[in-house]
This record gives C-alpha cells, sequence and structure tokens, in this order.
C-alpha cells in the first residue's frame, strides 16, 4: 500500500485489519496525523516506511514521529504545513470537507505556521495560512489580537476581515452581547418542582453527610456558601474524568470518588451538591450552560442556582470553582442576571478566593468575562429537581432551554421567556 502524496490523517488501527496479503505500508510524504498502529490479522505485514515527516503519530512504537531534537518551529513549520495546504484547497474545490478530527488538529498547526510566515513578511502566505486555520476553526480571538507576529498587518484589510471573522465566534463577550433578547412566551409552561426535604432518600442525603454540622449555624447564605465550599474540597473537579459507574446519586457518587481517589467533572459535582441543598430546605436546581455553538462546542459548564429565601431571589453556587457572584453592592446574583450585567458592562465581582482544586486562582476576566460569557448564550435545566435528578437509565424530567429570540426552532421543550425561567419555587 503506498500513500504517493501528503497525508492529512490516515485513520485509526481498523484500516489494517484482516489483510492476509498486506506486506508493507510505503508513506512517500509527510504525515499531519496518522492513527496507525499494529496490523491486526497480517501475517505477512513487515511494517511501515515513512520517507517524510510524522508531526503526530498516536502509535509511536509503530509509525514514529518527529523527536523533540526535530520538532517544527518557525520558517520549519511554514514550509511543512505549505505541503498540505494545497490538499485542502483542493478538498474544498471539489464540495469536500475536512473531516472534524482532522480540523481539530490542523487548525493551530496552520495558525502557528501563518505566524510564523508573518513574522518573516511573507504577507501573502500569512494571510492564506490564517485563512485556512479560520475556515479549520481557528477561534482564539485574544490570541490573534495580542500575537506580536501579527503588529506589521493590523492596517491591512484582508488581515483585519479574517479577524473579524474570529471575533464574530471566539470573542465570546461580544457574540453574547450580540445575542437576541429574552421576551414574554405566552404558551402555558410547565412549573419547575422541588422534592421536598422530607422524602426519604433526602433525609438519608443530609443524615449522610451531617449536612447540619457542615452548613453550620450561621444564616442562611452562610449555609449556602458552607455547603458549597465543602464540597468543593471533598470531591476534586476533573473536567476530563467519564461518567461515574454507579447510581447518580450524591451518596453512590461521593462513595466511589473515595474509593477509587477520582474526582467529577461539573456536571456531577452540581448533581451532589443539587442534592445536598435539597436536603437542607434549599429549592435548588443544576443548570447547564452551553455556547452559540452548543452543536460543535462540546465544552459547556454545570453550576447551581439556589433559592435564598433571606434575599428573596436565586443565587449562583460553582462547586468546581468554588465560586459565587456579586454587584458592586454585593447583593449575591443568579445565572441570569451575570448574563445581562455582561452584555450591559455592568459590574461584576466574583469571589476572592475561587479557585480550581485549590491550585489556580480564578479571575472575572477569565471566568466570567471569557469562559462563562461563552457558556451563558443557553441555559437548561430539568423541570424535576430530585434526588437523582438524572437516573443512570437516563429516565429523568425533561429539560427546559432558556435561548435567546430566534436561537432555536422553539418546542415545547424551549422558551425565551426569561421571567419564566427564573420563577420563584
Amino acid at each position: 500500500m503506498d500513500f504517493r502524496g501528503v497525508v492529512l490523517g490516515s485513520g485509526g488501527l481498523t484500516l489494517l485489519a484482516d489483510c492476509p496479503r498486506l506486506e508493507q505500508v510505503v508513506f512517500h510524504g509527510d504525515i499531519l496525523k496518522t492513527g496507525l498502529g499494529e496490523a491486526v490479522h497480517c501475517p505477512l505485514f513487515e511494517g511501515y516506511t515513512v520517507k517524510g515527516k510524522v508531526l503526530y503519530s498516536q502509535h509511536k512504537d509503530f509509525v514514529p514521529q518527529l523527536s523533540d531534537e526535530e520538532t517544527l518551529e518557525g520558517r520549519g513549520l511554514a514550509d511543512f504545513m505549505s505541503r498540505f495546504a494545497p490538499v485542502i484547497r483542493r478538498i474544498w474545490a471539489y464540495g469536500g470537507e475536512v473531516m472534524t478530527y482532522m480540523k481539530k488538529t490542523s487548525s493551530p498547526w496552520f495558525y502557528r505556521s501563518a505566524c510564523a510566515w508573518a513574522s518573516e513578511g511573507r504577507d501573502k502566505e500569512a494571510l492564506a495560512h490564517l485563512d485556512i486555520a479560520i475556515k479549520l476553526g481557528f477561534t482564539e480571538y485574544d490570541r490573534i489580537k495580542n500575537d506580536k507576529e501579527w503588529d506589521a498587518l493590523r492596517g491591512n484589510p484582508e488581515f483585519q476581515a479574517l479577524v473579524e471573522k474570529v471575533r464574530e465566534v471566539g470573542d465570546y463577550l461580544y457574540v453574547l452581547k450580540k445575542s437576541p433578547a429574552y421576551r414574554e412566551d405566552a404558551r402555558p409552561m410547565p412549573e419547575f418542582t422541588y422534592q421536598s426535604a422530607m422524602d426519604g432518600n433526602l433525609v438519608r442525603v443530609r443524615r449522610y453527610f451531617n449536612l447540619d454540622s457542615i452548613a453550620g449555624g450561621g444564616d442562611e447564605i452562610s449555609q449556602i456558601k458552607n455547603l458549597m465550599y465543602w464540597l468543593h474540597d471533598a470531591i476534586r473537579h476533573d473536567g476530563g474524568s467519564g461518567r461515574p459507574d454507579c447510581a447518580r446519586n450524591s451518596i453512590a457518587m461521593y462513595e466511589l470518588c473515595k474509593r477509587e481517589g477520582r474526582g467529577l467533572n461539573c456536571r456531577f459535582l452540581a448533581q451532589v451538591l443539587n442534592e445536598m441543598y435539597l436536603a437542607m430546605g434549599f429549592p435548588s436546581r443544576f443548570v447547564t450552560c452551553q455556547s452559540k455553538a452548543y452543536n460543535t462546542d462540546t465544552d459547556c459548564h454545570v453550576i447551581n442556582m439556589v433559592w435564598s429565601r433571606q434575599l428573596g431571589k436565586w443565587i449562583w453556587m460553582d462547586a468546581s470553582f468554588a465560586a459565587y457572584v456579586t454587584d458592586e453592592n454585593g447583593l449575591l446574583l443568579h445565572p441570569g442576571e451575570v448574563r445581562e450585567r455582561l452584555i450591559k458592562g455592568l459590574p461584576l465581582v466574583l469571589n476572592e478566593d475561587a479557585n480550581w482544586n485549590h491550585k489556580t486562582k480564578q479571575t472575572k476576566e477569565g471566568y466570567l468575562e471569557n469562559y462563562m460569557a461563552k457558556n451563558l448564550y443557553m441555559l437548561d435545566a430539568h423541570l424535576e429537581s430530585r434526588f437523582e435528578t438524572e437516573p443512570a437509565d437516563g429516565s429523568g424530567s425533561r429539560q427546559i432551554y432558556l435561548v435567546p429570540e430566534g436561537f432555536w426552532p422553539l418546542s415545547e421543550y424551549a422558551t425565551y421567556d426569561d421571567r419564566y425561567f427564573w420563577q420563584a419555587p
């Protein structure tokens, strides 16, 4: 098997399986990414021959990639990526599409090669590679805005047009500010409900964690904060962790984490905290916060909204980052209020001790104006907030989405009425 040109991506192991007459695979050109490895059930296979360079290999024992000493930078990287540009343009010229996994691999490298060309004053090549990077999904607006390699091109109309394309998807605060407004929705919608703290399962949660002791004897707000802080310390946030292999309730997930020394991602941390609040008699929902590009952007964030009888309103609690948000006067805010103030440019204050696993301090700029600005475009919550709100078998109540008007084909599962979504319990 001969690959005569450059290879954007080869696919994975299944390409070379059950080929009894295959003897060798020869790559005559460069490879951007390959997942090839052991040839399964290929008794005559002698191995791979790579005559070019391999930027990334998933199985280095079979297809070696560039070593640390050979890492491509600057002009070397620019020349290397230039060999792939015609292939990508050819795919587009014939109405084809670069596969998603190759986009994620390719776009950062094309951006880096564009910077390399720009640093050498090769404006035509720099802009061409930047255009490819953007079409492949490059969205790092802050990076392109601040990278010094582009200083000489800042006044170039073609460069400005490309930067604006990145801004439309990667300047998250800008995207949020351009979102359509909410408005009243006259359709009848079901009420959100909150399980009573007298429910047997929630009584068990309260006793198991000794929540009265954790909450303390202070006022309601201090109790709400104490519960969030305790969970932040008890179970580390691990955004890359998979679904816990246990019942989806606070006790089972806590015991699994202690038994296996693992953490939970934001979704399951919020579910644990939700049950703790409900068990203490605080109406609570966990809210999934998503970007405008929800269908391609798999990163979202899940936080809790808790009803404070003391304040007569919802408030934001995030166990993943031990975070809550206030206005300039110290009034605790809920996600909808934070979203509105971001859009209007009004003051927001993030608690000083907000952090990630006691390792990284969170800032208003990073946490609110970037990360949450992206993820406050669309919100959703379950109609029923209860013990095991999201059972492992998927039998939980429907989710209601709060979306800007016109953003989503509206159905019984979506609304653009923020007053309905933030209704008091």
